[in-house]
């Protein structure tokens, strides 16, 4: 698993696992309180698949889709709530 911190100097306030072998991926602050206000797009090649592989690691559909004609976005939630999106352009 490869975990990657963001953040801001020395302070890391947020974690993002990813990696073949992640049981679940969580991005957030350490004992905060409410949802991130980050923006955050994952690309993947097809969107059936990066939904089934959100949903097995914990994750959910919110049931909101967008397609347009450069490709498809969908919001995606993790396990906490926090939501994110992925995207397939065409």
């Amino acid at each position: 698993m490869e975990v990657v911190h963001a953040g801001h100097g020395d302070v890391h306030d947020h974690v993002v696992a990813a990696g073949d072998d992640v049981d679940r991926a969580y991005l957030g602050q350490a004992g905060g309180i409410g949802l991130e206000r980050l923006h955050l797009d994952v690309a993947v090649d097809e969107i059936d698949q990066g939904i089934a592989q959100v949903i097995a690691l914990g994750g959910r559909f919110t049931g909101e889709r967008h397609d347009y004609d450069e490709g498809v976005v969908v919001v995606m939630a993790d396990p906490e709530g926090h939501e994110f999106c992925l995207v397939q352009y065409y």
